[in-house]
């Protein structure tokens, strides 16, 4: 059953749609998303953020209550907005309330190169490069790894990325509306496709219909003329043989890319590891975020909370 509030957002996001004519791709496609850098941006009296960069100019931001207490748990945490949106205030409060957890818990944002004038690798080289500086002062099992829909490409790319490597894995992951197959592949690419108020329409969704959204600017400027089946660019096609025991992924029901998610958990689940897919029906793209007066949201969020205590603690 889908609750009161998550059918308001709903409504509005529909209406605002209709009003405009447009869909969110298309706004967002018209849009200049870079927004406020978060070297002008006034963080939450409370806390203490300090923006880095690292020898390569990879910038991040280190975020923790305002405490004496030296820093030993990390949520490396990667934004989403198609790798063409800054980071903003949800990504900010999200930050805080993990923060509040515990006195030496810090978040780490990833604040990474935007496209369409920084394209495919340059945002997983930016995640591995600090990774890398993190793990210089923090131990891999202190950290998890998590993110939102780009966001959350990029960190399963970046276990990837780790994993072929041989190097040593974060703790475990957490990730919300996976953006893993820019091929389009899944059967919900059709299925939810008048269902989703963010990516789709409420046109019949043809084989012509599905084409043009795939080429799309808000999806094509990523990766141009690369091979879209790369497992660095669709990470849904990736073995997941190695990955971090723990893991939990939350989606929506009517998510066009809910089968981005489904089959990386199939995945996982087949190769043995401790994985979890909480699936919001009726719900939208990364819902987990989203305004804490729907009750998804709410529960959603405190199962996050739950598991990075559970896996750090």
């Amino acid at each position: 059953m889908v609750s009161f509030g998550a059918k308001v957002f709903k409504f509005i996001v529909n209406a605002s749609q209709t009003l405009s004519g447009k869909s969110f791709v298309e706004m967002i496609n018209e849009s200049n998303g870079e927004g406020e850098k978060p070297t002008d941006h006034k963080f939450k009296k409370g806390y203490k953020a300090t923006c880095k960069e690292t020898a390569n100019k990879s910038r991040y931001i280190i975020i923790q209550k305002e405490t004496d207490e030296p820093i030993k748990k990390i949520v490396y945490f990667i934004h989403g907005g198609a790798y063409r949106a800054g980071l903003s205030n949800m990504y900010y409060d999200l930050s805080y309330m993990f923060c509040d957890l515990k006195d030496d818990l810090a978040v780490v944002l990833l604040d990474y190169s935007l496209i369409p004038e920084f394209k495919h690798p340059t945002q997983h080289n930016e995640a591995l490069d600090v990774w890398n500086a993190l793990i210089t002062e923090h131990k891999p099992e202190d950290i998890i790894v998590a993110g939102d829909s780009s966001g959350a490409h990029c960190s399963l790319v970046l276990i990837q990325r780790l994993a072929k490597e041989n190097k040593e894995l974060p703790k475990a992951a957490f990730f919300i509306s996976a953006m893993s197959d820019y091929t389009f592949s899944g059967k919900s690419i059709f299925s939810n496709y008048q269902k989703d108020p963010f990516f789709g329409k409420k046109e019949p969704p043809t084989e012509e219909v599905i084409e043009k959204l795939k080429n799309e600017p808000f999806f094509r400027d990523y990766y141009e003329n690369e091979d879209p089946k790369d497992t660095t660019i669709s990470p849904k096609f990736w073995d997941y043989t190695t990955f971090p025991k723990k893991s939990l992924f939350f989606v929506g029901g009517d998510e066009m890319l809910l089968d981005d998610t489904l089959t990386i958990v199939e995945k996982l689940k087949n190769n043995g590891f401790e994985t979890e897919c909480v699936i919001a029906e009726g719900l939208f793209h990364c819902y987990v975020i989203g305004t804490t007066w729907i009750a998804e949201v709410n529960e959603s969020q405190n199962k996050i909370k739950s598991f990075i205590l559970e896996n750090l603690y």
